[in-house]
């Protein structure tokens, strides 16, 4: 072999090995989360496998560089769609409505929703239906003179300031994102919202490395945040290296901030972040991706019993949580807002709002639109309610660096229904009734159960048409329709409903069941044959049906006790089927009507087995029932 040969194969072995040591760093920074210096180092690989097409994405879209993440999530899915993670599908989605590309993304979190129905995981609301509806904001949101080309956001009011986080200081370099550690910082806000005298907040709560996310008991003497996880001033890690967060507490002693310490539910192999209030200080609202959650943060809620006695962290659950990121609560007002990207949103981090029926729970969050979202990440929400004004972080475009800080005026207050569903005779609250609220188009918005006490609530738009239907298989349907005002935003209405046999002889409540009244339906031994008479007596219970379209009823067959069990099942639910058969044929939907045989399971009176009955007494049990549901 001549020394040419010889020194080529020296260079291509050093070449291929140098490149495999550069793609090995690239993997150790990815996995550290240095994600600025592992996009570098991957981009330098010229040949690029499926594995290097996802991170390079994921580096960018986690710093939320939307336009460099789709371009390697579009190289992914033009060379690997078929064997990507549908996750991929999520987040080229996201990159894409980043960039305002709402028709591209459409077909990819269609694809996504259609992989995760299958798993049975929590759906995605397809982005159309967002687009299409209105999306005029209640909010005017303004940009504020004391951001920097550094990161600027959240907010927490204390004392008349606005405390925040910021990495404006200049200090250590956090690996992620190749910005400074964030410090919280402090403001006076002048009579138009805007923030003046801006400095660090206290050098006792300050650290090297991260703190962030204040928040303050209404007394002004207790404060909770977050910081990276610390002991004695160093870093804990866990066994990936990684540092996690932390909430902690601290105490106002002689204008002092001391006895900082740890929640007790924190972990070292997980992150506790974003703290937030109830009014009254007794709860307290946070993001974790601890064991228990739906997706990688979800908000949870803890109670708060004395000084620093917490119960179990609780997950605010489906409703609220999805597979995706919750993080940034907000509570005021009975309501909870924070910010998804899991939710049907305008691209990145939306802000949602829910209300909190104390008896009944969390209502479905709703999109607080454009303006205060924008096609990136919008979060840190938080309200003065008396103001009716407030502050929004976001990266969105226009801003001065990464996160800014934005101030906005509420146009408008929540507007919502206070309602309380009850017996029209007895006036007695009425439990269990299905509520319907409908827009003008008489689409159904939302669907909830009445309380314990008849009560129900749901948040609405001022001007606007709605309807709303209840149901009760006790009680005729009856709908009320509305209007809401532009200034007076909430609206208190008592439904009363009828029971179907005080209006209507049709209906009875016989053998504790409300159901249609109808001669007895007859049928011949040993047979499920509908006879002529039969028929005649189910026409008329058609009749019924047709007059109620809103009900749905349950057909059930049963049979004396003579005969043994077996037999006596197998036969009530011939008889069963049969009988909803024929109804079906007279042009009731198959989907009003369901069907079962209970044999002699469901007696009426004492005649069971070996017990003497006259034929009379026996006729009693052997009987079907169409039972309102």
């Amino acid at each position: 072999m001549t020394k040419t040969k010889l020194l080529l194969i020296s260079i291509l072995f050093f070449m291929g090995a140098a490149q495999a040591q550069e793609l090995g760093l690239a993997n150790h920074l990815f996995k550290i989360t240095s994600y600025i210096e592992a996009a570098e180092l991957f981009e330098k690989e010229k040949f690029k496998t499926q594995d290097i097409y996802e991170k390079l994405g994921d580096c960018y879209y986690f710093n939320s560089h939307m336009d460099e993440a789709a371009k390697w999530y579009g190289e992914l899915m033009l060379f690997h769609e078929s064997s990507v993670d549908p996750s991929y599908f999520f987040k080229y989605a996201q990159a894409l409505k980043g960039l305002e590309k709402y028709e591209e993304a459409s077909p990819w979190l269609k694809k996504y929703e259609t992989i995760i129905k299958n798993g049975k995981i929590n759906d995605v609301i397809k982005l159309d239906s967002l687009l299409n509806e209105n999306r005029e904001s209640i909010y005017d949101v303004f940009t504020l003179g004391g951001n920097t080309a550094e990161t600027d956001f959240g907010g927490s009011f204390y004392n008349n300031t606005l405390v925040f986080s910021s990495s404006r200081s200049g200090g250590k370099i956090y690996d992620w994102n190749k910005q400074p550690y964030l410090d919280l910082y402090q403001a006076n806000i002048d009579s138009e919202g805007n923030l003046e005298e801006i400095k660090p907040f206290s050098s006792k709560i300050n650290t090297k490395l991260h703190e962030s996310n204040a928040v303050f008991t209404k007394d002004g003497n207790t404060m909770y945040f977050t910081r990276n996880n610390l002991i004695n001033g160093k870093k804990v890690k866990d066994k990936n290296k990684v540092t996690h967060l932390k909430i902690f507490r601290a105490e106002l002693i002689n204008d002092e901030w001391e006895n900082i310490s740890e929640l007790p539910f924190n972990g070292d192999n997980y992150s506790i972040v974003h703290p937030a209030l109830s009014e009254d200080d007794k709860k307290l609202y946070f993001s974790s991706d601890m064991p228990g959650t739906i997706g990688s943060f979800d908000i949870f809620v803890v109670n708060i019993d004395g000084k620093d006695n917490y119960s179990k962290p609780k997950n605010l659950g489906p409703k609220i949580n999805t597979k995706h990121l919750e993080q940034f609560p907000f509570y005021s007002k009975d309501t909870l807002y924070y910010s998804s990207n899991g939710l049907v949103g305008f691209g990145g981090l939306d802000v949602f709002k829910s209300y909190n029926n104390v008896k009944q729970g969390f209502t479905t969050p709703k999109n607080l639109k454009l303006g205060i979202n924008s096609s990136l990440d919008d979060f840190g929400y938080v309200l003065d309610e008396e103001k009716s004004a407030g502050y929004i972080s976001s990266n969105r475009i226009g801003g001065r660096g990464g996160d800014d800080i934005y101030k906005f005026r509420k146009a408008t207050a929540i507007f919502r229904i206070d309602g309380k569903v009850k017996d029209r005779l007895k006036l007695d609250p009425v439990e269990g009734a299905s509520i319907s609220l409908l827009d003008a188009d008489k689409k159904v918005l939302e669907t909830l159960k009445s309380d314990k006490d008849g009560e129900f609530s749901f948040i609405l738009e001022p001007e606007k048409d709605y309807t709303i239907k209840v149901k009760h298989k006790s009680y005729i349907p009856t709908t009320y329709n509305f209007k809401t005002s532009k200034t007076d935003p909430v609206i208190s209405s008592t439904i009363l409903l009828d029971l179907y046999q005080t209006i209507d002889p049709d209906i009875v409540f016989k053998n504790k069941k409300v159901q249609i009244d109808h001669e007895p339906i007859y049928f011949d031994f040993n047979s499920s044959i509908l006879t002529p008479k039969a028929k005649v007596i189910l026409d008329d219970v058609v009749r019924v049906i047709n007059k109620y379209p809103e009900i749905n009823i349950h057909c059930g067959s049963h049979t004396d006790s003579r005969g043994s069990d077996k037999y006596n099942k197998w036969l009530s639910l011939r008889r069963a089927k049969s009988t909803a058969d024929y109804i079906i044929s007279k042009g009731i939907s198959a989907s009003r009507i369901t069907s079962n045989g209970y044999g002699e399971s469901e007696l009426v009176n004492q005649c069971a087995d070996k017990v003497k009955c006259t034929e009379e007494e026996h006729q009693l049990n052997r009987r079907s029932e169409f039972v309102l549901e």
